[in-house]
């Protein structure tokens, strides 16, 4: 022990005899903190879990171990996110996922990196919002990407909104719009599998067109299948739906054939893996039965990508 001790600045203290130094702090009162754990969260989101079976196999009360899972889920929130390992060029994809609390619409915005040389995707933080799915919505999200990485983004590939093909016009980026969520509002809206549907047959070849024009690789094949599409948008018989879907094809048939405009990107024709991550989430509320608060959303969505940060995403190979 030190005999003589005098003061050496603010906090630090020094023993006049053998003039050691050291710092003194204030004590800290309250409950001492416990480090989180994130292995209770790894059972969670890799084994699938739940709360009350972890309860259960660590023998503690179901409260506890729900405050101390909250409070584990809230710390990842403060994590920094993994870094993102990806060489050359990269292609941005993107996808919004919407939730209804309480009579409240949030949005969450969902972003992944994917090398041109590669197929690895890395996804990025989400962003969750209580608003709808908007252009500028979508500009801060894609703003709130690292200016290392936004410099390097060549291409996007999203549905078929109008906000995000103007945010990549601005910046100079390839547009892809996704084949899937285009198929996807053919068959909902087209309804070609009904017997007892008004002008049935136009309806089937109008798909097979749109089908085969996103697909060919032939450009006389194309404005063949461009004017049988006018054909059928002018027939007077056509629904009015039908008729602004396939003038949209029209309209925007370029940003549809990018993949074989520019096959050097190796561009993928879908954003499935971004659909693939949106089922799951969707599978995840399901298994927590939902959430109360959009900070619970937030804690959920967030740790979850957190712990699966990575995905395969292969481009479209055109066939001769």
């Amino acid at each position: 022990s030190h005999q003589r001790v005098h003061r050496h600045g603010k906090r630090r203290r020094r023993c006049v005899e053998c003039g050691a130094t050291w710092s003194v702090w204030k004590r800290r009162r309250g409950k001492k903190r416990r480090a989180r754990r994130l292995k209770r969260l790894r059972r969670t989101f890799i084994h699938g879990l739940s709360v009350r079976q972890q309860a259960f196999l660590s023998g503690l009360d179901y409260e506890t171990t729900k405050t101390r899972h909250r409070q584990t889920l809230e710390s990842v929130l403060h994590l920094p996110w993994p870094p993102i390992y990806l060489r050359g060029r990269l292609i941005l994809l993107l996808d919004g996922l919407w939730f209804r609390i309480m009579d409240e619409r949030f949005i969450v915005y969902l972003m992944a990196l994917r090398s041109v040389s590669g197929d690895t995707v890395r996804f990025l933080r989400p962003i969750v919002c209580r608003e709808n799915e908007s252009k500028e919505g979508w500009e801060r999200a894609i703003s709130r990407i690292p200016p290392s990485l936004q410099r390097r983004i060549c291409a996007l590939v999203s549905d078929g909104l109008r906000g995000l093909r103007l945010s990549a016009k601005e910046r100079g980026w390839r547009y892809q719009w996704c084949h899937f969520h285009l198929l996807g509002r053919i068959a909902n809206v087209f309804g070609t599998r009904k017997r007892t549907v008004e002008l049935r047959q136009g309806r089937r070849q109008a798909e097979a067109y749109i089908r085969e024009l996103i697909t060919t690789p032939s450009k006389r094949r194309v404005s063949l299948l461009t004017r049988k599409l006018t054909t059928l948008c002018l027939d007077p018989e056509c629904p009015r739906k039908i008729r602004m879907i396939i003038r949209e094809v029209l309209r925007h048939k370029d940003e549809l054939r990018t993949y074989l405009d520019y096959p050097e990107l190796r561009l993928p024709a879908t954003s499935n893996v971004m659909e693939s991550l949106n089922s799951r989430l969707r599978s995840l509320a399901g298994r927590s039965r939902g959430f109360r608060t959009g900070q619970a959303l937030e804690r959920w969505i967030v740790a979850y990508v957190y712990f699966h940060s990575k995905g395969k995403c292969h481009p479209k190979i055109p066939q001769n």
